[in-house]
This record gives C-alpha cells, structure tokens and sequence, in this order.
C-alpha cells in the first residue's frame, strides 16, 4: 500500500521554502536594480565587467551604494551585453 505522509510532508516543506523565497524577493528596495544601471554601451562599465570575470569581484566602488542585485542579474547583464554586440555586428 502507498504511505501518502511522505508527500505531504515534502508539499508542506515546498510550500514554507516558497513563502521564504517570496519574502526574500521583495520588489520594494530603494536601490536601483543592477541592470538598470549597467550600461553595455559604457567603455568603464565594460572594463569593470571584464574584471568581474577575471577576479570574481566587481571593482571597489564600482557599483554604487545600494545598488539591488535581483536573482539572475548575471544572466541579464549578459544578454545585454549580447544584444549589443549583435547590434554593432549586424547593424541596428
């Protein structure tokens, strides 16, 4: 016979890491979101990319004081990054 208490128990603790996860993306932050400041078309926001890659860190003082890291800031810099390199190759 099938115990249905191990599925329950699992949904429940589903349910409490989602409501944590919710609480912790609260969209009501005063800083600015990440990539809305990066500028993929600014030569210093450039450098300073190239060096998060090459050292894992941003440069000191390179963002600015309550800057909001959103989940998958990475992934949007670089499709923004991306889309402006398809720009200047392609045109447009």
């Amino acid at each position: 016979m099938f115990d249905e208490k191990p599925l329950v128990r699992l949904k429940m603790n589903l349910k409490k890491d989602l409501d944590l996860f919710e609480k912790m993306e609260s969209p009501k932050k005063n800083g600015v979101k990440i990539e809305e400041w990066f500028d993929p078309k600014n030569l210093e926001h450039l450098k300073a990319f190239r060096a998060l890659q090459d050292t894992g860190q941003w440069p000191v003082g390179f963002i600015p004081k309550g800057t909001e890291f959103t989940v998958g800031w990475h992934v949007k810099l670089g499709f923004m990054l991306a889309n402006e390199y398809l720009k200047e190759k392609l045109g447009g």
